[in-house]
């Protein structure tokens, strides 16, 4: 099996640097009132803001750039490399389920994991938050955004996934 690799529309990622930008400015204003008006409450979150945000834009425009995959479906697990939250491949041997969904409005493949904790264990701490915000939330623990792809349709890649997985199970057994 060839691996289908899933693109961000490029619009929908000139958006996001857009969205980046304009973040990273209203902080720099609000850093600048701070400064001028000698508001530490001010200075704290513009700085703050700018900070995360000017991350958020150099993340963003290498993304535009290099152009790499939301995620890439393979014959033995999934790569996510949809965030810097991402958890990075995970086999389908750590699936339990896959299932899709629209969650705050946009549309998502959910996995969920046969073995939680061991899972998380092997992650670093800032995406093991990650998981656990999405099972505070009462969403799958592993969330594919597929409303801004490339191509087709989130339903379509759903299907594709789900037949990959099924077939990866039925040859397992």
């Amino acid at each position: 099996m060839k691996d289908l690799v899933i693109f961000e529309k490029k619009k929908q990622a000139y958006k996001l640097l857009g969205q980046a930008i304009l973040m990273t400015g209203a902080s720099g204003v609000l850093l600048y009132m701070g400064i001028v008006e000698e508001n530490i409450l001010f200075d704290v979150m513009g700085g703050l803001g700018s900070f995360f945000f000017l991350i958020c834009t150099v993340v963003q425009f290498i993304r535009v750039m290099k152009r790499k995959p939301l995620f890439i479906i393979k014959e033995n697990g999934v790569e996510d490399t949809s965030t810097a939250t991402s958890v990075g491949f995970v086999t389908y041997d750590n699936i339990k389920e896959i299932v899709i969904g629209k969650i705050l409005g946009k549309e998502c493949i959910g996995l969920y994991l046969t073995d939680i904790n061991a899972f998380l264990e092997s992650l670093p701490p800032v995406k093991q938050k990650a998981i656990q915000s999405n099972l505070a939330n009462k969403f799958p623990p592993i969330l594919l955004r597929v409303d801004s792809v490339e191509e087709k349709t989130g339903r379509e890649i759903y299907e594709e996934l789900q037949q990959v997985y099924d077939s990866y199970v039925g040859n397992k057994q």
